[in-house]
């Protein structure tokens, strides 16, 4: 056998705060990459020596590191994955579900119930892209680790100790490090062979904010009255109740004021610095522990207070009819995500069908390419094109009649052959096309003024029930609560936008100002003005670049270089600016059979 060789194909997250702040927290991470030894099977990944190229001891403390310090080695040596080691020091455990997916990309069944049971559980992809990894809390694991399953179709593994878990940044589903013991004796009854003994069900909750708040605010009534003055527990419930929602700021002051030396100013300092590492599951973990009272009765309270009408307990998935939850389900477990189409050919192409919805898109370029153009006219077709469609447009830089006049602009200005400059005078046919466009999208385009806070843009989402949002632009909307500096105001804006997004399954549009000496070439991480965050939170980020190539009628051809593709072929859309009209071409026009051009100022209501 020839010895071991290190491949450096490995990655880490590509987005490191998707990985849970309870998990970042512990300095129990290592480097790890693929070797080949030379046996004719198939590469082993293997835990990487700190600035070396050979194994190393997972299970020696040693070789374990803060979160932060294999994530710097792993971007700046390149060819390195991170990883988690699980130790007898904590409840932390994984369960790991091999050969997940069939030909398809879809769950198989066996591994969509376990899904189900571990809902709100954190949940990502394996590297491979067929398994999942599930973290969460639990009592050590006694017996086998793993089971095979018949004729091959996969296998479930589950560790507290003696293992390691890769890391991918790739979360399937909503989810954090949450007490998963009910889960975990389920698995046990139905996969390792457990004695049938009565255990406490794990069901599956459909992600509900409104829920989630009215069970926070229940589970503070339940939590015991000791744990506000113990600092530890204090901090828990705090964190757990901003992670749930911004709205239980006052909930959780009323409960620390049960601590005899209860400080309202203490109480509002501390909440502007908790992030949202953990949410409601915590919450109920702490209120059935001190009262007794199980989870399912603190949902149902919850419920009853919403006026909502439970029903029965569902019998078995096979025994009952289809719910609009299965539909839900089904779309989280799907790989290809639903879309928008925007009309504009290679850009729906290169999409797989339109703008993505359930993920951020990043618009960004330097001035004069035409980032809040391309933004408007992608809006206004998407509403053209989907009559049940409802849109928001954050006004961060333009005032409510420069939107109107680029909308007329880009509506029918070409087609009429009227300049942005004549709508702005109302010249020509400016009127009719207005009236057109008008009716074309009715009220469905809702404006959000400044001044832009991402309290005031998630109300609205909610409220008008908004399926695409528009943020023009992002570095000018802020937090409700104060920051030390610009860069943690803006990273706290994205948790809460891409909460918002993934939680709703909405399309938002970002566009993004960029950092001082950026251009095309630039890599992932330093494009975005303000934080580097910006480029790992975006789920797809385009750059435009405005070239020296100029069409028969003094348009300009804009090269958006797809910088991050969350899923598909990374390709770059070349279209034509007329900034007259406030409108992009698609130079490919013609060239691509699977979707139909637009004729702008055609498509009426």
């Amino acid at each position: 056998m020839s010895s071991a060789r290190r491949l450096k194909t490995a990655e880490p997250p590509l987005s490191p705060i998707a990985v849970p702040q309870l998990l970042r927290d512990i300095p129990r991470w290592i480097c790890w990459d693929y070797m080949d030894y030379g046996d004719g099977k198939k590469p082993r990944k293997v835990p990487i020596s700190p600035n070396g190229d050979y194994g190393v001891n997972y299970n020696d403390p040693s070789a374990w590191r803060p979160f932060e310090d294999v994530m710097r080695e792993a971007k700046e040596r390149g060819g390195l994955g991170v990883g988690f080691v699980f130790s007898e020091d904590d409840d932390i455990i994984g369960v790991d579900l091999d050969n997940a997916y069939d030909e398809q990309a879809w769950l198989k069944p066996w591994a969509r119930e376990v899904a189900k049971v571990f809902a709100g559980a954190f949940c990502e992809q394996t590297p491979s892209g067929l398994g999942l990894h599930f973290i969460g809390l639990s009592s050590k694991i006694k017996g086998r680790t793993r089971v095979e399953l018949p004729d091959g179709d996969g296998g479930i593994e589950r560790y507290s100790e003696n293992r390691w878990f890769t890391f991918t940044g790739l979360p399937v589903c909503e989810g954090d490090v949450v007490d998963v013991r009910g889960a975990m004796a389920w698995l046990e009854d139905n996969y390792f062979g457990g004695a049938a003994t009565a255990r406490p069900e794990s069901p599956s909750f459909p992600a509900d904010i409104e829920h989630d708040i009215e069970l926070a605010r229940v589970c503070l009534e339940h939590i015991g009255r000791n744990r506000a003055s113990i600092g530890e527990d204090w901090r828990a419930v705090g964190y757990a109740c901003k992670g749930t929602s911004e709205s239980l700021r006052d909930e959780w002051i009323k409960w620390s004021a049960q601590w005899p030396d209860f400080s309202l100013a203490e109480c509002a300092d501390r909440w502007s610095r908790f992030d949202s590492r953990s949410g409601v599951g915590t919450l109920v973990y702490m209120a059935t522990a001190d009262s007794g009272i199980s989870s399912q009765h603190l949902r149902q309270q919850a419920t009853n207070r919403l006026g909502r009408n439970a029903g029965p307990k569902l019998p078995p998935a096979e025994d009952r009819t289809p719910t609009l939850c299965d539909a839900i389900q089904a779309w989280i477990e799907q790989e290809d995500v639903p879309a928008l189409p925007t009309g504009i050919e290679s850009f729906d192409r290169l999409f797989e069908g339109g703008l993505p919805l359930g993920q951020m898109t990043a618009i960004a370029g330097c001035p004069g390419v035409g980032k809040s153009a391309l933004a408007l006219q992608i809006g206004i077709q998407c509403l053209a094109r989907d009559q049940t469609l409802n849109a928001a447009w954050c006004l961060g830089e333009m005032s409510r009649a420069a939107l109107a006049a680029r909308a007329i602009t880009c509506w029918g200005g070409a087609s009429h052959d009227l300049s942005l400059q004549q709508v702005i005078r109302k010249e020509g046919e400016s009127r009719g096309i207005a009236t057109t466009l008008a009716d074309a999208i009715g009220d469905r385009m809702k404006l959000i003024d400044p001044k832009l806070t991402i309290d005031k843009i998630e109300l609205a989402v909610k409220k008008d029930g908004i399926r695409l949002l528009i943020i023009d632009y992002l570095q000018l909307v802020h937090d409700t609560i104060p920051h030390q500096s610009k860069t943690e105001e803006i990273n706290s804006v994205l948790l809460r936008l891409r909460e918002l997004t993934s939680t709703l399954n909405i399309a938002t549009l970002l566009v993004v100002n960029i950092a001082k000496g950026v251009d095309h070439n630039t890599e992932i991480g330093n494009i975005g003005k303000g934080s580097n965050q910006i480029d790992f939170d975006a789920d797809s980020l385009l750059f435009g670049q405005r070239t020296q190539e100029e069409g028969a009628n003094g348009e300009v051809k804009i090269i958006w270089h797809c910088k991050k593709l969350r899923q598909g072929e990374r390709k770059d859309v070349e279209l034509w600016f007329q900034g007259k009209y406030q409108t992009f071409d698609d130079v490919l026009v013609g060239e691509i059979p699977e979707f139909t051009a637009v004729n702008w100022g055609s498509i009426d209501g």
